[in-house]
């Protein structure tokens, strides 16, 4: 029995060793979880500076990064403003060449046109002094224009026997508009003789010879016969509109007509004196 007593003694001894003993074979499970803490602490704090590190040199990059984007952005917009000028330079240039060229071309026609001596009066605007004759050559020349109106259709005018009914009607029809004007001259049916018969009038009723351009309205024109041809042909210049033109007689349509003045080569040209 006492040995049963005193092995259950050293066995609860021994276990009050044990007991005894943990403590300082084995850490505190709160210091242990601290410690845990203060370890974990410590590597999140390296990490964090890692991270920062990281962080501070990525932002390093970005803002060497950004300068280089921003210093290339100028010098694009450098050349664009080069680019914009060049396009303003070469559009001035453009523009003066244009204006150089409308002067040109403004100054040009001149060198090629035609001499004023070579001009159709027939197809020019009445001057004034053509236009505003008085007297003796403003009535001739205000008859002769009416001819055309009063005897528009053939035979409409009543041409003198000898005449061909017309095909030879030209010193009939001026001598005609000419003796309703009040020049003093009778039915002539030649060209030659109206002619003479003008140059012939003395005084006040005198006619003379001369040598336009410029015509003048009220002006008697002989043309030369044509080549091959034997008959000349006479006219009077009136205005026919705003134009100069001669009233005379058409052979084909049998009544009187404007034509241009010098579409024939002319013989003579009298004028009332």
């Amino acid at each position: 029995m006492l040995n049963g007593l005193r092995w259950s003694l050293v066995a609860f001894l021994m276990c009050i060793c044990l007991v005894a003993a943990g403590p300082a074979a084995a850490q505190n499970p709160l210091e242990t979880l601290q410690d845990h803490e203060v370890a974990n602490d410590g590597k999140a704090a390296a990490a964090t500076k890692t991270v920062s590190a990281t962080a501070t040199a990525s932002a390093g990059s970005d803002t060497s990064k950004s300068g280089i984007d921003k210093f290339f952005e100028r010098i694009n917009a450098l050349f664009a403003k080069l680019n914009a000028l060049a396009s303003r330079v070469n559009e001035l240039m453009d523009r003066l060449a244009k204006a150089k060229s409308k002067q040109t071309i403004a100054v040009s026609p001149a060198k090629n046109a035609a001499p004023a001596s070579t001009a159709k009066p027939s197809s020019s605007p009445a001057s004034n002094e053509s236009a505003n004759v008085s007297g003796v050559a403003g009535k001739v020349a205000q008859v002769a224009a009416s001819f055309p109106r009063r005897y528009a259709t053939a035979q409409s005018f009543k041409y003198a026997p000898g005449t061909e009914n017309g095909n030879l009607g030209c010193a009939n029809v001026v001598s005609a508009a000419l003796r309703e004007a009040g020049v003093p001259i009778g039915m002539i049916l030649n060209c030659d003789g109206v002619k003479n018969a003008l140059l012939g009038l003395k005084g006040g009723n005198a006619w003379k010879r001369v040598s336009p351009p410029p015509y003048q309205a009220g002006d008697v024109v002989i043309w030369k016969a044509p080549s091959g041809g034997r008959h000349k042909h006479i006219g009077i210049v009136a205005k026919n509109g705003n134009s100069l033109m001669a009233m005379n007689n058409s052979s084909s349509k049998r009544h009187p007509v404007f034509s241009a003045i010098e579409y024939r080569p002319i013989e003579i040209v009298l004028r009332k004196a």
